[in-house]
């Protein structure tokens, strides 16, 4: 589902409808646009734009039409598997 965001194509109607990848509703071009970004960022300096996840915090982001970096976002799932 996120490389229509990824290559900045989700505008494509291809892409959208009832049985569509990205559903019946319009997707939101700025999020295409810059996760689109943040991905040639990262290919071309190694850093997308966030901090670098390490064990320690975990650092993480979290994509939507609001961008959220939050450590450990799931600590109690993955501490479940320890």
């Amino acid at each position: 589902m996120e490389l229509p965001f990824v290559f900045d194509l989700a505008q494509l109607p291809q892409l959208r409808g009832a049985s569509a990848l990205l559903g019946p509703d319009k997707p939101p071009a700025e999020l295409a646009t810059r996760m689109h970004e943040a991905w040639v960022r990262f290919a071309t300096t190694g850093n997308p734009g966030w901090d670098p996840y390490d064990t320690e915090r975990r650092a993480t982001m979290r994509i939507d039409t609001e961008w959220t970096q939050v450590n450990d976002p799931r600590r109690q799932e993955r501490q479940s598997w320890i």
